[in-house]
């Protein structure tokens, strides 16, 4: 039986396409790589901020200012919420216990939680700043299951791109990918074979008891 809902950030409760391309880009022009010219290359690029920091060779001093440069650019923008995610998430709470395991920073994450009076949902949230290794590596889900204390069969988590899908197959926990807000396409979650494929974040009460 489902105990609890774990969510992603980026792309399942708020929409962060725009701002994290821009934040891209900045590094990119920081470390004198390729840009992205299009959010749709973007979004097909599945890129990873260790194989980004990598492949151009930032390490060091170098790579905590990348990391500056990103927080400086995410800071400042609005993030949007989802619409209507606000709602959906009370009415879930009211049953399930929520959390949150995402690959960005928790100063980012927070305040825009707080802001919408939203932190108070979720139960524990485990960010980039909780883990050595970043998805799909497994290591995030595995702390939130074990802060929540449920097993992995009693968990659904929530995410938008492949590397959800391969951080939810690689932990055992079922997965629900939703499409609309995702980073990669349609055809590219597809070919990853998620458990569930949904178009907005509400369509998971079909999966729910």
């Amino acid at each position: 039986m489902i105990k609890a809902i774990i969510f992603d950030y980026d792309g399942v409760l708020v929409d962060s396409r725009d701002t994290g391309k821009e934040a891209f880009e900045a590094i990119a022009q920081y470390l004198g790589a390729p840009g992205f010219a299009s959010l749709r290359e973007f979004q097909r690029s599945q890129v990873r901020y260790e194989d980004f920091f990598e492949q151009w060779g930032a390490s060091g001093e170098k790579r905590e200012h990348t990391q500056k440069i990103y927080r400086s650019v995410t800071s400042k923008k609005q993030i949007n919420l989802i619409p209507g995610i606000k709602t959906f998430l009370e009415q879930l709470s009211k049953k399930y216990t929520l959390a949150i395991v995402s690959g960005t920073y928790r100063e980012l994450i927070e305040p825009t939680l707080k802001r919408h009076d939203m932190l108070n949902y979720f139960s524990t949230i485990i960010t980039k700043d909780d883990v050595e290794r970043s998805k799909p590596d497994p290591e995030g889900m595995h702390l939130c299951l074990k802060r929540l204390d449920i097993r992995k069969d009693e968990a659904l988590f929530v995410g938008d791109m492949t590397m959800d899908i391969e951080m939810g197959r690689s932990s055992g926990v079922k997965t629900a990918i939703i499409s609309s807000f995702s980073w990669n396409t349609i055809e590219d979650l597809k070919q990853f074979k998620p458990d569930v494929l949904l178009e907005k974040p509400q369509d998971i009460l079909q999966e729910l008891p």
